[in-house]
């Protein structure tokens, strides 16, 4: 049950809202950041489809029985958030990969 909690995307957000408050984020950056970046953009897409695919609002409805248009509502804006997340996905993808083959020229 904990590895659930560990990915839940509302977890991870809190975790790092107390993280901001503490002033623990001195990360030391590695020597290619870049890549990094491109690779918690992947993550951060990541998070962003879970929490369409997980949306709470959606669920509730879709379990309580309410009105077709309620739901599709509730359906209509998940998906959104879910294209949202995957494109954030996509986008990091292709820019690490554009990344790596410009550096394989080098």
């Amino acid at each position: 049950m904990k590895s659930i909690f560990k990915w839940c995307p509302y977890t991870l957000a809190v975790q790092k809202c107390i993280t901001l408050i503490n002033g623990n984020n001195k990360i030391d950056k590695p020597k290619d950041s870049k890549i990094i970046g491109y690779k918690n953009g992947i993550k951060m897409g990541r998070n962003i489809t879970l929490v369409g695919v997980f949306c709470p609002f959606f669920w509730y409805t879709l379990i309580s029985g309410k009105s077709t248009t309620i739901i599709l509502m509730n359906a209509m804006h998940s998906g959104i958030v879910i294209v949202i997340g995957i494109l954030v996905m996509l986008l990091s993808y292709l820019a690490l990969l554009n990344y790596q083959n410009s550096n394989k020229n080098k």
